[in-house]
């Protein structure tokens, strides 16, 4: 699982990205987590689009992900499934 997160995200705040990683890890699954600096939500998510894209940004980064599980996809472990609490 990749979590990216902006360290200035007000819409969804960086620790949830760190409590879901920490609950994944604890039922033993795979979890890498990247925090952009001075970035939010939409930004984040901007960069996925072509007029805002970076070299070395947000595209890049998904895309090495996916690269580095297609090459390593039979020698993975799989997910761990976590419950998620519903919204009070």
């Amino acid at each position: 699982m990749l979590l990216l997160h902006g360290a200035a995200d007000t819409t969804v705040y960086p620790v949830n990205s760190l409590t879901l990683a920490d609950r994944v890890r604890a039922k033993g699954g795979r979890v890498e987590t990247i925090e952009y600096p001075d970035t939010g939500h939409v930004r984040l998510v901007l960069e996925l689009a072509r007029p805002f894209r970076r070299d070395g940004g947000v595209l890049d980064v998904v895309g090495r992900f996916i690269d580095d599980r297609v090459a390593t996809a039979g020698t993975v472990a799989p997910t761990a499934t976590v419950p998620i609490a519903p919204a009070p």
